[in-house]
């Protein structure tokens, strides 16, 4: 078995959680082939590409040109690649014209998280001051067919959660399967401060916006707790603070001054009560830091949780209440604290997640051709 994982070059460079998870897939991967080899594409910047794009947005465009697709595939056959590893959303666009050109070659999607889901938020939870829709936007019903034709040209798809796993299987995908999050402990020294509450959010991402808005609504009603907020677009996130006084906005923070900010947190929400897609990689950087983390049971996705011992909120009430608690009373804290340390030790270990990788992929059906 010959790997090879096909990607475009921009999720390989910067902190954002695709990027976090592609590296953390690379990984895993070159466990299993050492010898795996990068195959990289850059996004066709020539002007007919780009009125494409501008002109006929979609999540699904084909985002290489002819040229550089025909130098992955010479890479390909190069490195006699067997299986072939489809990073995100626009490599699995490029399903089809793999699978014409190499018909013996496996291809498994590396999914991110079902497009659709994104796609129906979106049009479900419009941001305050969005304008009109542009022409030709993609629909979710026009999301959605691309999603289930592109599932006929793939062998196997591997996910980042749960849910996304069984989007999967109801979108076609042949064999799916999903891998948790690993998780590394790197604590700060804490010196967490009564009644402080973080939250590190994409605020133009639908569910973030939404969840936000539900939790602060609810926090309003409970005064003692302040919701420091970390993030942009800086308009929404002063929009929030004006409209809420639960939230303190402290806007985009370098990795440095947010550390130190996080020393004070008494706990890091995630407030996410829609379905959603991928999982949060917020989550993952505080519970390795060492900080109890108040979410929902959408917004643990992705992790294997105890909420024996780190409870979830399901309502925005709920998620309020547990807040609160955690903010203001030491021995919830200290229990929130302990149950950080359970979280931890549930992640599967490395080595296990590659004996899992490997037996999926050896498993295979015979190739779709």
């Amino acid at each position: 078995m010959r790997l090879a994982l096909l990607t475009n070059d921009c999720l390989l460079v910067g902190a954002g959680g695709v990027q976090v998870c592609t590296h953390e897939f690379l990984d895993l991967f070159r466990a299993i082939d050492p010898a795996l080899p990068l195959v990289t594409y850059a996004t066709d910047q020539g002007l007919p590409a780009r009125l494409r794009r501008r002109l006929f947005p979609t999540p699904y465009h084909r985002l290489i040109d002819r040229s550089q697709l025909r130098r992955c595939l010479r890479h390909l056959r190069e490195a006699g690649t067997t299986v072939l590893l489809l990073n995100n959303a626009d490599a699995l666009a490029l399903a089809p014209l793999l699978r014409r050109a190499m018909p013996g070659l496996r291809l498994v999607y590396l999914s991110h998280g079902p497009v659709v889901t994104d796609v129906v938020n979106g049009w479900r939870l419009p941001l305050p001051g969005e304008g009109p829709r542009r022409p030709f936007e993609a629909t979710p019903g026009r999301v959605l067919d691309d999603d289930l034709r592109l599932r006929r040209h793939i062998d196997g798809t591997v996910s980042i959660s749960a849910s996304d796993d069984a989007m999967e299987a109801w979108l076609g995908s042949p064999v799916h399967c999903w891998i948790p999050r690993p998780l590394g402990p790197r604590p700060l020294d804490l010196k967490p401060l009564p009644g402080r509450i973080g939250c590190v959010s994409t605020l133009n991402h639908a569910p973030n916006h939404d969840g936000l808005v539900q939790l602060a609504q609810a926090l309003d009603a409970r005064p003692g707790v302040q919701l420091r907020l970390v993030g942009g677009p800086e308009g929404l996130g002063r929009r929030l603070a004006h409209r809420h006084p639960s939230i303190t906005y402290l806007g985009r923070l370098s990795d440095a001054d947010l550390a130190a900010e996080m020393v004070g947190w008494r706990g890091v929400v995630n407030p996410i009560f829609c379905p959603a897609r991928g999982c949060s990689m917020k989550v993952k950087t505080a519970l390795e830091q060492g900080l109890p983390v108040l979410t929902t049971p959408t917004g643990a996705r992705g992790y294997r949780w105890d909420p024996q011992a780190l409870p979830l909120g399901a309502t925005p009430a709920a998620l309020a209440d547990l807040v609160r608690r955690v903010a203001l009373e030491d021995d919830a804290h200290r229990e929130a604290l302990a149950g950080v340390a359970r979280i931890l030790s549930l992640a599967e270990s490395r080595q296990a997640l590659v004996a899992r990788l490997e037996g999926f992929l050896r498993a295979l059906p015979p190739t779709l051709s």
